[in-house]
């Protein structure tokens, strides 16, 4: 609540010089920013003029130059001269600059030893000694007795030295290579590829 709505303690009616002091301040304010106001007085209104080329100091004079002296003029400007820069290149600016953080080949030498790649070893060859052909192994016919050759069911068979054996079977050191109705051929079971012997069956008396 501010002073203008405080009431007096003792009943008595509020005083009313404060309320008409800061009005007349208010007023006194308000007449002088009108006073201020009006004294500038209004703005002039601009008017434009044709340049013209007569004795006006402040007409603007129209440039007379043709456009190749307007071209001639850009060309010498030292401004585009100098950003544009000289045409030749200074030769020192042309020069790739040394790497400081890549040593010298010399130095480089002589800080590291380069080895020089061993020779390749020859590979080992081992000597093979040429084993001697073993000459092929025969068959003795007079170790083995022949009985008799007859067909069972599909196949025929022999007895031999006491054994029925058929083609294929090992009687001995032989194998029965083949089995005929009159003789057995046999063959060294060393030597697949070996002589072969008859065993010939002898009539019956």
């Amino acid at each position: 609540m501010s002073d203008f709505d405080k009431k007096p303690a003792d009943g008595q009616p509020p005083k009313q010089g404060g309320k008409v002091a800061v009005l007349g301040m208010l007023g006194l304010v308000l007449a002088g920013v009108l006073v201020f106001h009006f004294a500038k007085g209004s703005p002039e209104a601009a008017s434009a003029s044709p340049i013209t080329g007569g004795s006006d100091p402040t007409a603007v004079a129209v440039p007379t130059e043709t456009p190749a002296e307007a071209q001639a003029a850009l060309a010498n400007d030292p401004t585009a001269k100098l950003l544009r820069g000289p045409g030749d290149l200074d030769a020192q600016l042309a020069v790739v600059p040394t790497n400081p953080f890549i040593l010298n080949s010399k130095w480089r030498s002589s800080l590291v030893k380069v080895v020089a790649p061993a020779a390749a070893a020859e590979p080992l060859r081992a000597e093979v000694t040429p084993q001697p052909v073993a000459a092929p192994q025969t068959v003795n016919a007079e170790g083995f007795k022949l009985s008799g050759i007859f067909r069972d069911n599909q196949h025929m068979v022999a007895i031999i030295n006491g054994k029925i054996v058929s083609a294929g079977m090992v009687v001995g050191n032989a194998r029965v290579v083949d089995i005929q109705a009159s003789k057995v051929v046999l063959r060294h079971v060393n030597s697949p590829t070996g002589p072969t012997v008859d065993l010939l069956l002898k009539p019956m008396p």
